[in-house]
């Protein structure tokens, strides 16, 4: 016997064994889903239009409404990134500091990935969180929303700053 034939014969009796296993027959494989059951359809917030986009955020605050909650006049608005994609923002520039609003589809376990240090706001929509960078994340059902502002003095995650955020999300999540 020759150095490859015992592996020929090893690769014969493998194939022989399978064919023994499976019935003599051919092997079967399902290309059908498997079922994860730990999913299940998430109830819609009422943000998501008819063909399941996010609206435009610089049409969720009017600038009568920056005016009000940040207390200083629009200088430019941005809008680059409002109108397209999943991932939307809107960032009204202001005689002092700027305000952006950022809206995306979430869900609940995505909402708890999180920077560290991340302190939660209670009483605000489904759950909330602060970050140390000075953003604030508000859900309500699937939509998420991240205010971050320098409007007032102390800096982003200046307790002023967080609480223009909160006011924000409460015009924003009022409108759905």
């Amino acid at each position: 016997m020759t150095a490859g034939r015992p592996r020929l014969a090893i690769a014969v009796a493998a194939v022989a064994g399978l064919f023994a296993l499976t019935g003599c027959g051919g092997i079967t494989i399902s290309t059908d889903p498997v079922p994860d059951e730990t999913y299940t359809e998430p109830v819609s917030s009422g943000a998501f239009d008819a063909n399941g986009n996010l609206p435009n955020p610089c049409t969720l605050l009017t600038p009568a409404d920056v005016n009000e909650v940040t207390r200083r006049e629009i200088t430019r608005i941005d809008r680059s990134r409002s109108a397209e994609g999943p991932d939307r923002f809107c960032r009204w520039e202001l005689e002092q500091g700027e305000l952006t609003l950022f809206i995306s589809p979430t869900s609940a376990d995505d909402f708890e990935k999180r920077e560290p240090g991340a302190e939660d706001v209670d009483g605000l929509s489904d759950a909330a969180y602060k970050t140390p960078s000075g953003h604030l994340f508000v859900r309500e059902l699937n939509v998420y929303l991240d205010v971050y502002t320098t409007a007032a003095n102390g800096g982003a995650a200046s307790s002023q700053n967080i609480a223009i955020g909160e006011l924000v999300a409460e015009k924003v999540f009022s409108k759905f």
